[in-house]
């Protein structure tokens, strides 16, 4: 995928928020074809989006969820510092399009974990 293709994703994605419309799919030629392009689409969104991050998320990590959605695993995505609410909230409906609720599990921990070859385990986490 070209960086013509990725900022058509990103110029999308962002008209669909700002205008809080809903999208079947990207638009042809924008459409990620494997995980990579897919990240590479978000991370150059987060770039234009200029949003602090407040943390990253795990989606799909069911067999279940993976099916409703149609991947073949777990991906992860940024949880950016505007949609985050924090209890108590009153997230006002008007700006959603299609909201849904989802009850989130939240873990803070002490320092970042930064990018490295191999994967961290459960020790190392903690």
């Amino acid at each position: 995928m070209d960086e013509t293709a990725i900022a058509h994703a990103v110029t999308t994605l962002h008209q669909a928020r700002e205008h809080g419309t809903l999208l079947d799919a990207l638009p042809d030629g924008s459409q990620p074809q494997n995980d990579d392009e897919g990240y590479a689409i978000a991370d150059a969104w987060a770039a234009a989006a200029s949003w602090q991050v407040a943390g990253w998320k795990i989606g799909a990590t069911s067999e279940v969820a993976q099916k409703m959605l149609g991947v073949d695993g777990p991906f992860s995505g940024r949880v950016f510092e505007p949609f985050l609410h924090r209890s108590p909230a009153a997230p006002v409906e008007s700006k959603w399009v299609g909201a849904r609720v989802e009850g989130e599990f939240v873990f803070a921990i002490g320092s970042d974990l930064g990018p490295r070859d191999t994967p961290y385990d459960r020790a190392d986490v903690e």
